[in-house]
């Protein structure tokens, strides 16, 4: 919370600390949203008990909605810090976290219905969405700090 603290109280904060204060924001949200996945996905599970595999087409759908999801997220990431700047930053931070952490509820949701090979291609994807969107975290740390002073939020 201090290094937050420190790159939005600082005017302006050098690229290592806004690059710092997104990954660790990054990599809290995104753990966050992954976790809640899985205590939604623990607490049905033993509410309804197994389930059978309702059939291979349900798999796909849920990768190929995990495959969208990557590129969407980071268009949408992408367009919410143009604008450049230290809130901007931060939204396209949260806003890239959130949406790149989407997989592991469709990972949830194939584990809850039987499809664990699609469950496997989605841990996949989860885990190349965590990897792009915390290199992304380093460009919105440059955008960041890249505008001049009297622009600055």
């Amino acid at each position: 919370m201090q290094l937050l603290r420190g790159f939005l109280n600082a005017s302006p904060p050098t690229e290592a600390v806004a690059r710092t204060a997104l990954r660790l924001v990054f990599a809290a949200m995104f753990l966050g949203q992954s976790l809640v996945a899985l205590v939604v996905l623990v607490t049905v599970a033993a509410v309804a008990g197994p389930q059978a595999s309702s059939g291979p087409a349900l798999g796909a759908v849920l990768i190929l909605l995990g495959i969208l999801q990557v590129p969407f997220a980071l268009v949408l990431a992408v367009f919410a810090v143009r604008a450049g700047g230290k809130r901007s930053g931060l939204y396209g931070t949260l806003l890239s976290a959130v949406l790149l952490s989407t997989p592991a509820w469709y990972g949830a949701f194939a584990l809850l219905t039987g499809q664990r090979p699609a469950a496997l291609v989605l841990a996949a994807l989860l885990m190349i969405g965590y990897a792009l969107g915390f290199l992304l975290t380093g460009r919105f740390a440059r955008l960041a700090v890249s505008l001049p002073s009297e622009a600055r939020d």
